[in-house]
């Protein structure tokens, strides 16, 4: 598995890359008690594990997407596949999660992937996906197993 540390940024930030300044342009913020970061500039801190295996899917239906999300396809196909992620801190606390992307996509000249389905593992990331990132969320318990 892959360590990381994933960083949001606000819009406002002069140190977030352009990409990130237009795609997060808008992003309501979160409580000052959700603000785990480092500094005002990095408001939301998460650390901890991912997993990503692309592939390729078709690309979603008219009407799919969020207003002001494009899809970008070839012939009817994207790039899409699973990503788990296990957070050993976030704004909400210690979780799991694992999100069915969807398709390439871009949003205010900036390129990522749409999430059709996201499931979390606590009562407190589903709140927090939906209110602070207006993203719905599905409470499931997850579980990981190594090989």
């Amino acid at each position: 598995m892959l360590l990381c540390t994933l960083t949001a940024f606000t819009a406002a930030s002069p140190r977030a890359p352009p990409l990130l300044r237009g795609l997060l342009r808008g992003t309501p913020l979160a409580s000052p008690s959700e603000r785990n970061g480092e500094d005002a500039d990095y408001p939301w801190l998460f650390r901890g594990r991912l997993w990503f295996r692309p592939a390729v899917v078709r690309s979603p239906p008219a009407g799919a997407l969020p207003d002001g999300v494009r899809a970008l396809s070839l012939f009817g196909w994207s790039i899409g596949g699973v990503v788990a992620l296990e957070y050993d801190e976030s704004p909400a606390g210690a979780y799991r999660e694992y999100v069915t992307m969807g398709a390439l996509v871009t949003k205010r000249g900036a390129l990522g992937q749409w999430g059709s389905r996201l499931f979390v593992s606590t009562r407190e990331a589903e709140e927090v996906c939906s209110r602070v990132w207006a993203v719905p969320a599905e409470r499931r318990d997850i579980t990981f197993a190594e090989e």
